[in-house]
Parts: C-alpha cells; sequence; structure tokens
C-alpha cells in the first residue's frame, strides 16, 4: 500500500507540476507579449520626440544661419563705415601735414635765400 500510495503521490505531483509548468509558460509568454507590446509604444514614442527634436534643431540651424548672415551684414557695413572714415581722415590729415610742411618750408627757403 505504500509503494502505491507513493506512485500515486508521484503521478499527482507530475501532474500538478505540468499544469504549473504549463500556466507557467503561459504566464511568461503572456508577460514576453505586454513586454514586446509597451517595448514597441516606448520606441515609437521615443521615434516621435527624436523626430520632433530634429525638427527643431533643423529650425534653430536655420534661425543661427539667418543670424549669422545678418551679423555679417552688419560688420561688413561697419568695415566699410569704419574704412570710409579713416580715408577721410588720413586725407585731412595729409592736408594739414602738407600745411605744416608749407609753412616750415616758407621761411626755411627764406632763410637760406637771405643767408
Amino acid at each position: 500500500m505504500d509503494a502505491t500510495y507513493r506512485s500515486d503521490l508521484r503521478k499527482l505531483n507530475e501532474l500538478n507540476f505540468a499544469r504549473f509548468d504549463a500556466k507557467l509558460e503561459q504566464r511568461i509568454t503572456a508577460v514576453e507579449a505586454k513586454i514586446d507590446r509597451r517595448l514597441g509604444e516606448f520606441e515609437a514614442r521615443i521615434e516621435k520626440r527624436v523626430a520632433a527634436l530634429e525638427q527643431r534643431v533643423v529650425l534653430f540651424e536655420a534661425r543661427m544661419e539667418q543670424r549669422m548672415d545678418l551679423f555679417e551684414a552688419r560688420m561688413d557695413q561697419r568695415f566699410a563705415e569704419f574704412e570710409a572714415r579713416m580715408e577721410r581722415r588720413f586725407g585731412e590729415q595729409a592736408r594739414w601735414m602738407f600745411a605744416a610742411w608749407a609753412s616750415l618750408l616758407i621761411p626755411i627757403i627764406g632763410l637760406w635765400i637771405r643767408g
């Protein structure tokens, strides 16, 4: 009787373990499917956000390019104004230097002729 009882108990345990194993496999499959679904949703959200970020970067680059072009245009204008002002100042300075040189040269020539 003891051997029969053990045999029945063993069969019952094996049957219970087989049911448990089947349920566990089923639940693992369900969890894997749920993880795959959520991972797919997460990837879709990430891709959407990356696309939005890339679009923002493109707009930012366009704005920065526009600002740099505007800055370069202003700098070119300022340099042109500076060059024109320097040319004007050098012209005025050359006239004054010529006037100073002439005013010094006239007495020197007068002293040389007299001497």
